[in-house]
């Protein structure tokens, strides 16, 4: 007789879009928890996470689960249960939801700045990074996208060229070289126009 896997969760509480974002990349639910997710596929998060647990303490703040709007439980080994703990301390919660919020802003700068650079509206363009990767209205909205694309576009630092530039002149090297070999552009001709590139 086959008997159901006991697992073992610890609640994070975070924010809604790092929620969808965790669903979305480590889902791993099943009928009792269907928002559960897992890190064993990602090593690196996986020791983040473990590292962060804590067992039950009186001088440990846990579970301030009331300043969050989503709580999401991820899985531990049981191993970890016993060993290392189930808590989740507010310090370590807010170090660990910084860390995801970091990288799924990554994630947003990077498609927005890519596809404007190319010259599509922002509006649509965001709207597309929704669909895209999952963020509804109710877990990320486009308001609150817009605002922290905006944020984060004041906070880079001031190149000489921008992202656009750098897109066109990549495609105008591969446009040269092509045309070099086939011999619409020399050799000499090719140094001399890639000078005039950067």
């Amino acid at each position: 007789m086959i008997t159901k896997k006991e697992r073992y969760f610890v609640y994070l509480a975070c924010k809604p879009y790092v929620k969808q974002y965790l669903i979305n990349n480590y889902g791993d639910g099943d009928s009792n928890n269907p928002d559960a997710v897992s890190f064993f596929c990602d090593k690196e998060l996986q020791n983040r996470f473990r590292s962060m647990l804590r067992k039950p303490n009186d001088n440990l703040r846990c579970f301030s689960l009331v300043r969050s709007h989503a709580v999401v439980p991820i899985e531990i080994r049981k191993d970890d249960f016993y060993r290392r703990g189930f808590m989740l301390p507010d310090a370590e919660s807010a170090l660990f939801c910084s860390f995801i919020e970091a990288k799924i802003k990554l994630l947003m700068c990077t498609y927005i700045d890519t596809h404007v650079a190319i010259g599509l509206p922002i509006a649509s363009v965001i709207r597309n990074f929704q669909r895209q990767y999952d963020f509804p209205e109710d877990s990320w909205s486009y308001d609150t996208i817009r605002r922290e694309y905006n944020r984060k576009k004041h906070v880079k630092v001031k190149e000489d060229r921008n992202l656009a530039d750098e897109f066109f002149q990549k495609i105008n090297k591969i446009l040269m070289l092509n045309l070099s070999e086939i011999g619409t552009i020399t050799a000499k001709g090719f140094e001399r126009y890639e000078k005039h590139l950067f």
